[in-house]
């Protein structure tokens, strides 16, 4: 692997875990409004998704890691 690839592939690691961070904090949000108010059926759904987005950015930060 080239220093070139490693500089694009630790800024992409970078740029995912702001991303999650940003996730993360918009569920605990979410969770927050929930025990305050409830949620929607589809608001629900929302957070599934967004949980599964979540999951799957770090599987792909992961493979990035092992890559």
């Amino acid at each position: 692997m080239c220093v070139y690839e490693y500089e694009d592939l630790g800024e992409q690691i970078v740029t995912y875990n702001a991303i999650l961070d940003g996730i993360d904090e918009a569920l605990a949000q979410l969770k927050k409004a929930d025990n305050l108010h409830g949620m929607t059926d589809i608001q629900g759904q929302s957070v599934i998704q967004l949980r599964q987005i979540y999951d799957t950015m770090i599987g792909d930060i992961n493979d990035l890691e092992r890559g």
